[in-house]
């Protein structure tokens, strides 16, 4: 359940709350050489990708496009040498309904004040 100045904004369970709200994942992908990002992976389904040196942060909606589909494009065109994918953590979420992008520091300070 989740409230917003005492009005209602979710009532489900958290398996339901993550399908419904949290379609996002992250990939964070490895390679031999530095990733180009292209227009394709942007029609794939990718929201962002960023790169630091050989390392790949790509963001994307589940719902479009999996995570199999998105790893094997990546590796038809470079050498693999690690990845990971992560779900949008539940915390992400909640502050995407409440319309806040907040730093993760100020999130924690925020539940400090509350709990």
């Amino acid at each position: 359940m989740v409230i917003d100045q005492g009005k209602l904004m979710y009532d489900g369970n958290l398996e339901q709350l993550k399908s419904d709200f949290g379609s996002g994942e992250r990939m964070v992908v490895e390679t031999d050489r530095i990733f180009e990002s292209s227009q394709e992976l942007n029609e794939l389904g990718v929201a962002s990708c960023s790169v630091d040196g050989k390392k790949t942060q790509l963001v994307y909606d589940k719902k479009r496009i999996n995570s199999s589909m998105l790893i094997k494009w990546i590796m038809d065109r470079y050498d693999v040498k690690d990845f990971v994918v992560k779900e949008t953590d539940i915390e992400e979420i909640i502050r995407t309904m409440y319309g806040e992008r907040l730093p993760l520091e100020a999130a924690a300070d925020r539940e400090r004040v509350f709990v």
